[in-house]
């Protein structure tokens, strides 16, 4: 019903029907009521019992748990974490692809650095390879054979990295975290790259982080402002009347959520709104100190009248 709604009177917010549609959050919306109807229509029908279909409505319903990201919509702490993840989406994409860029390289080395150390096993004799593979199976020498050096596969590839994509896996987790532990390099020279993957990844991750943390911090200090000058509208009262640091109309609300493609153009919109709040704080704040000013000297000459109104009065008696 709410979803309904909202379609229905998206038109008055200068939004048409196909574009609140793939909004964001709307698409959670969207998602998380798929289930229910998912239920209504296949139902009555009686194919849940099908292997394809019932495999499918219990997908459908894990949706339901995007419920939850409907919170944000009236939480002001996930708004704000999400208004500054948008305003760091730059410094998130140079994370993102240096990352990934770090990752090849690390996970090439890691995996030749291994690879470097397996035996040859086309020149062993059939003993020396049942050896091998006695002393790569038992768990206490793991994965090292005493004798012959690195455990590794046919192709002389290592056990713990058949292939590139494992050392993928080693070099992200150790890029992003401590490694997960399910495998990890047995050599010197496995064990020196992983370790520079690792210095690269903590920079790689100090350098963006500081970013979103300053545009995290720029938009709390934001709200916090405004919700300062909300505060302060009840406060500023003097005689009756309320002094209000908010302007009485909605433009300077309504620039700031004016989405603009051209980023020069944005910018420009931006900076022309904030000044506008600013003259309107300085005009409201001028207007405030004159009326005061006024009020004080009207003040003065009520007490001067009544003062000298007095000293007539003496004066007549004598």
């Amino acid at each position: 019903v709410e979803y309904g709604c909202r379609f229905v009177a998206c038109k008055e917010g200068n939004i048409d029907h196909c574009r609140f549609v793939f909004m964001p959050m709307n698409l959670l919306d969207l998602l998380a009521i798929l289930p229910f109807w998912f239920d209504v229509i296949i139902g009555p029908i009686g194919l849940h019992n099908t292997l394809l279909l019932g495999k499918m409505a219990r997908m459908v319903r894990l949706v339901r748990l995007l419920r939850v990201f409907k919170l944000g919509r009236y939480t002001s702490g996930v708004q704000l974490m999400v208004d500054s993840l948008q305003k760091s989406w730059q410094a998130l994409a140079v994370m993102a692809f240096l990352l990934f860029m770090c990752i090849i390289i690390s996970s090439s080395a890691i995996y030749h650095m291994e690879k470097v150390n397996c035996p040859r096993i086309g020149t062993m004799t059939g003993t020396e390879l049942s050896d091998y593979a006695a002393e790569c199976a038992d768990a206490y020498n793991r994965g090292v054979s005493p004798t012959y050096g690195l455990c590794c596969t046919e192709d002389s590839a290592p056990v713990d990295f058949p292939n590139m994509l494992a050392a993928y896996w080693l070099s992200m987790s150790a890029m992003t975290s401590v490694g997960y532990g399910d495998i990890f390099p047995r050599t010197h020279l496995g064990k020196g790259s992983c370790s520079v993957a690792m210095l690269m990844g903590m920079i790689l991750m100090a350098l963006p982080i500081a970013i979103i943390g300053q545009q995290f911090q720029n938009a709390y200090e934001m709200r916090d402002m405004q919700d300062a000058k909300h505060r302060l509208q009840t406060r500023l009262q003097a005689n009756g009347e309320v002094w209000s640091l908010i302007p009485g109309s909605n433009v300077v609300d309504r620039l700031k959520k004016v989405e603009i493609k051209d980023p020069a153009l944005a910018h420009s919109v931006a900076a022309f709104s904030t000044k506008l709040e600013e003259v309107w704080e300085q005009r409201e704040k001028v207007s405030r100190a004159l009326r005061l000013e006024m009020e004080v000297k009207q003040a003065h000459a009520e007490k001067t009248t009544e003062l000298l109104s007095r000293l007539l009065s003496v004066s007549t008696r004598w």
